[in-house]
């Protein structure tokens, strides 16, 4: 599962976006997602575009990058995210394989926790505690 990029932020800011989420109904980093995608300066939206359709820039010109670095395929998938183009994850209870990762897991000894778990598998840990906690229940699992 990619890490999520972190930012310090005033807690007065933070309050803030709080705030305006809870009026618009949104997470702050949603709102903060939306708001930094929005007012973008036209020189990162260039090399954004330019990115993602992968047209070549005119001659004479330099190929768009970010910090003098190409933009990875990890990273434009990040930038995706942010734009609301995020590709959506298979259920938990559809993804066969994960399961089967979760049970293994369960079996180890000593048992890890529901979040090393979660971070193994790249699901929520509330996700991972309610399917262990399903298994346990039918049998699959020992509690």
């Amino acid at each position: 599962m990619p890490r999520k990029p972190r930012i310090t932020i005033d807690p007065s800011t933070f309050l803030a976006l709080r705030i305006w989420g809870a009026l618009k109904d949104m997470e702050p980093s949603v709102l903060v997602d939306q708001l930094v995608m929005d007012s973008l300066p036209s020189e990162v939206k260039q090399i954004l575009n330019l990115k993602e359709t992968k047209v070549k820039p005119p001659e004479g010109e330099k190929v768009p990058s970010v910090g003098g670095k190409k933009i990875k395929p990890k990273e434009r998938e990040k930038i995706e995210t942010a734009r609301g183009k995020k590709a959506e994850k298979k259920k938990l209870s559809e993804n066969n394989s994960a399961l089967a990762q979760i049970e293994k897991l369960w079996r180890q000894d000593p048992r890890p926790s529901y979040g090393m778990i979660a971070k193994e598998i790249g699901y929520p840990k509330s996700t991972i505690r309610d399917v262990i906690r399903k298994m346990i229940d039918s049998g699959k699992v020992p509690a």
